[in-house]
């Protein structure tokens, strides 16, 4: 075309003068044609036309639009122009200008349909819903059979969450035409919708009948499964696994599923079957060790992993998994190896290195734990947070005590902002009789973290015991109790102070509701019986004191439980 401007120049001059001297060369026809005009210029409506195609398929909407319009000016009934120009116009995103374009096409034609179909498409894109239904119902009055706008429409409906329309409307289609799987499949997301779980079943395996796809059938596989449907879902799944082996992520939905039916030897043949063809094979084969080692499968999960440390020597989970199998299989010796083998750089480092120190304290190697421990926290390259409490309760079990305070002050010189740390030095001034120490610590972890239900818990607890600042513990345990709702040793908290405070009822109520979350606790059946010995339910309290005795397993509780029980008897 560009290389025949002058010929285009000449035909220009032409059609500018069968249209008049005083014919403008460009003119905006947003609003429309003048219907009194009758002219038609057809060889000028044709050179616009070309003019504005070409221009069109070379990516410059701006001169197309100008030239479709020129061309209408010339032949203002072309039909096919205002077409391509109301095309162009939603491409260019002005809709609203299409929509005109539209309604003079319509005006033109008031049986064609399909401009009708398109302008209520174009609305509905608009968001103008209520203008696309209104031509929908319009379109099916004069043509009940339009299956392509009954789906439209009840899509339309499904988009506004119109759901009992959408469903009669598709309904009424399936009716007249069963064979629509477009339909069935529209149908079976509305009844998912609105949880009719039976007839979205019958609806996506009536849309898998006519059409079975993998994305369809997976999509039916994860409603199924979110219903409680699981062998219907694994069914489905299994369909699109012997459609493609390769399916990695529909193998995963499915060992995912195979384990939760407690069916783990199934699982464990998918994750085989995949692992030739899987893209992260380590990735697939540490799963698999994992529930080979679920099985007291070791030998074939100490295989897997050592396929994935022979690739990757440095591959932390692999070696603490290993850990696992060996001390499992009893091969404690082989099983230390593998801990101490991951690297401080490792994320996993810190976790080693506490299984470790478990596994040589549970062969009586307390010493070399607390060497071990020792020399790790003595470099910043090996230290964690964690290897400080750690360290600290194995001194404390081996009586000293002295060393294990050294070691949370150690500890808390080089974080002292760490509310973890602060915690667990509390608990431990607590067990070992500083409870000033304790309540301080706690007061310094409120500071950081004034929410803490934990600290809250544990300050307004030990108020309630000493008899002190009730007021301000019920507040503090009322406080985490709202954090941790169902936590039964809060609940326990809160009945107590009630208790302290003489609130008996109230208390009583707060220690059910403890005993419901945590029945097996000794120190809340113990608070029960105490309630009810003070509300003159002496058989209600005995049997509560007398199931703290059955729980307790600290002597001087249990001797103080017995005297309680006896007092009571006389």
């Amino acid at each position: 075309m560009r290389n025949n401007l002058m010929a285009i120049a000449l035909f220009a001059i032409f059609c500018t003068a069968c249209a008049g001297g005083d014919y403008q060369p460009y003119s905006r026809l947003a609003g429309g044609l003048d219907p009194t005009t009758d002219a038609v210029e057809s060889d000028c409506s044709y050179f616009y036309f070309m003019w504005g195609r070409t221009a069109e398929l070379e990516g410059n909407p701006e001169e197309a639009r100008e030239a479709y319009e020129k061309a209408l000016v010339c032949d203002q009934h072309a039909v096919h122009i205002m077409h391509r120009l109301a095309v162009l116009l939603i491409n260019m995103g002005h809709k609203d200008v299409a929509a005109g374009w539209i309604k003079t096409i319509i005006a033109e034609n008031p049986d064609d349909l399909a401009s009708y179909a398109f302008l209520a498409n174009l609305y509905a894109s608009m968001d103008e819903y209520d203008k696309a239904e209104e031509i929908y119902r319009n379109i099916l009055k004069k043509n009940p059979k339009d299956y392509d706008n009954m789906l439209l429409l009840g899509a339309l409906y499904a988009r506004q969450q119109k759901y009992d329309k959408a469903r009669a409307t598709l309904e009424k289609l399936v009716g007249l035409n069963p064979e629509s799987f477009v339909a069935h499949h529209y149908l079976a997301k509305i009844y998912m919708e609105t949880d009719k779980v039976e007839k979205a079943r019958q609806s996506f395996g009536k849309a898998l009948e006519l059409n079975w796809s993998p994305f369809l059938a997976f999509e039916a596989a994860f409603f199924l499964e979110k219903r409680g449907l699981q062998e219907e879902a694994l069914t489905l799944y299994r369909q699109i696994i012997a459609e493609d082996e390769t399916n990695e992520r529909v193998r995963t939905m499915a060992v995912s599923l195979l384990l939760r039916m407690d069916r783990v030897d199934e699982a464990i043949v998918e994750l085989e079957e995949l692992l030739p063809v899987a893209t992260d094979s380590a990735k697939i084969e540490l799963n698999l060790s994992r529930l080979l080692l679920d099985r007291k499968r070791y030998d074939e999960a100490i295989a897997h992993l050592e396929n994935i440390l022979a690739g990757d020597p440095d591959f932390p989970n692999a070696r603490i998994l290993m850990a696992v199998a060996y001390h499992d299989k009893g091969e404690v010796a082989a099983a230390l190896d593998q801990l101490k083998k991951v690297e401080p750089r490792s994320d996993e480092y810190e976790n080693a290195t506490i299984f470790l120190v478990r596994v040589l304290g549970d062969e009586g190697e307390h010493d070399a734990a607390i060497e071990l421990l020792r020399e790790r926290i003595s470099a910043e390259k090996t230290r964690r947070r964690s290897f400080y409490p750690a360290l600290a309760a194995l001194l404390h079990d081996r009586q000293k005590t002295g060393e294990a305070a050294t070691v949370f002050q150690e500890a808390l010189a080089l974080y002292p902002d760490d509310k973890e740390l602060l915690l667990e030095y509390a608990l431990f001034q607590d067990e070992t009789g500083d409870v000033d120490g304790a309540l301080a610590g706690m007061a310094k972890v409120l500071d950081l973290s004034p929410d803490e239900p934990y600290a809250l818990n544990y300050m307004g607890y030990t108020w309630a015991e000493r008899g002190e600042n009730l007021d301000k513990a019920l507040e503090y345990v009322r406080r985490a109790l709202e954090i941790k709702p169902d936590d039964g040793f809060i609940r326990d908290s809160l009945g107590w102070v009630l208790f302290k405070m003489g609130r008996y009822e109230e208390a009583l109520k707060e220690l059910r509701k403890a005993l419901e979350l945590e029945g097996e606790d000794p120190a809340i059946n113990e608070h029960a019986g105490d309630v009810y010995y003070r509300l003159g339910r002496v058989n209600k309290a005995v049997a509560a004191w007398n199931r703290a005795l059955e729980l307790q397993k600290d002597k001087g509780k249990r001797e103080a439980l017995a005297r309680k029980i006896e007092a009571a008897a006389k």
